[in-house]
């Protein structure tokens, strides 16, 4: 019953702890981020980006070898609190870094299982399947057999030596003691839990000074994925998204064209390859990217707002203005087109019209809310209307 409440945070200390040190088994990572939702550690991949997780892990059986390692630990009668309150600390300790290898093994493990079953993707290569292979069975045996053994084992081993010199005692009455001498193995014992607390200390320190990944990372994950499954147009274009991100525009649009051979009807491609040509100011191409996106998809929001902007950048501000139109008529709270239409009206002498969809831009879009030249136009708008 003590342990219940427990639950919640050891898995997130795991998780936490997890997500530290996959970095230092993955080279280059494929795991990007480990989050908690009750008993289960949900898994985020550069395959899958940060808005969407690849997959979970279940994590109650883990707990079922946290509480017989403990009660196995305590097993072991002791006389004194202080004892078994070493004995705990001791227990759990051991059982963290157990866990922790156990669960870090179990978290690739479940990625790899769901890529290549739902994704037709491998994440990792032969020789590594077969290592997480070994690696599963060995660490099932020690979480359920080798673990609790070995608290046992201590536990039983560090209360028969602290009953040592409490008989020694009451045989010999006053037996003169040494000064400086180690009278009492409890001291020993916890000068050992001391120094592993230290060295755990220290090596989730060096974990968590240790950096997060960068882009770069990322990229270098994607590229291995992409290598074993140089024929997944889903690997391709996840590269070309982070390529994108990283402002490595020539390397992502080679990677939307590779997706966009392998899968002609992939529409999130021809959408990253417009958005390529659109941030060059290649706007003859990117228009007809948005064309083919809006051909198959005609409520694609995003692709219609895009031409919007082209069309204002190009100064046809009656065809922007239908653009964004459209573009509401479809998603009335769209922050970016609100804004759109409010510039195309302004520059179509509209003022008025204008200052309803800049206001409503501020209030959808936080970052549009302290946009200091918006906020002094639509005050400047304001004054105006209210004159008229």
């Amino acid at each position: 019953m003590v342990w219940l409440p427990l639950q919640g945070p050891f898995i997130w200390l795991l998780a936490a702890a997890a997500e530290k040190a996959l970095p230092l088994v993955e080279r280059p990572p494929i795991l990007a981020a480990l989050t908690t939702r009750g008993n289960s550690i949900q898994l985020y991949s550069h395959l899958t980006g940060a808005a969407q997780p690849l997959t979970k892990l279940d994590c109650t059986n883990l707990h079922l070898s946290v509480v017989a390692s403990l009660a196995l630990a305590l097993s072991v009668a002791a006389k004194r609190w202080s004892a078994r309150a070493r004995v705990c600390g001791f227990a759990l300790l051991l059982v963290f870094f157990v866990m922790l290898a156990v669960c870090i093994v179990q978290l690739q493990w479940a990625a790899e299982s769901h890529a290549s079953a739902r994704l037709g993707i491998t994440l990792y290569t032969a020789r590594e399947k077969e290592f997480l292979d070994w690696a599963i069975r060995k660490s099932s045996f020690a979480m359920v057999y080798l673990a609790p053994a070995l608290l046992f084992l201590a536990s039983y081993l560090s209360v028969w030596s602290a009953a040592e010199p409490a008989e020694a005692g009451r045989s010999g009455k006053r037996g003169a003691r040494k000064p400086g001498s180690i009278s009492s193995s409890g001291t020993s014992w916890r000068n050992v839990f001391v120094a592993l607390a230290g060295c755990a200390g220290a090596g989730l320190l060096l974990l968590a000074t240790r950096g997060d990944g960068d882009g770069t990372a990322c990229v270098e994950g994607l590229r291995k994925i992409v290598a074993l499954n140089p024929s997944s147009a889903r690997a391709h274009y996840s590269l070309a998204l982070d390529l994108e991100k990283e402002g490595r525009l020539d390397e992502a649009l080679d990677s939307y064209r590779t997706t966009l051979r392998l899968r002609p009807e992939f529409v999130e491609a021809r959408f990253g390859e417009g958005n390529i040509y659109f941030r060059r100011g290649d706007y003859a191409q990117a228009e007809r990217c948005y064309g083919e996106v809006l051909e198959r998809q005609p409520g694609n929001a995003d692709a219609r707002c895009n031409l919007g902007t082209m069309f204002l950048n190009r100064g046809e501000f009656d065809l922007a203005a239908r653009s964004y139109e459209d573009v509401l008529r479809v998603d009335p709270n769209h922050a970016s087109a609100h804004k759109g239409l409010g510039e195309a009206l302004l520059r179509l002498h509209r003022q008025c019209e204008a200052l309803p969809h800049l206001e409503r831009s501020t209030q959808l879009d936080q970052r549009l809310a302290v946009d200091a030249t918006l906020l002094a136009n639509i005050s400047i708008l304001r004054s105006t209307c209210e004159r008229e």
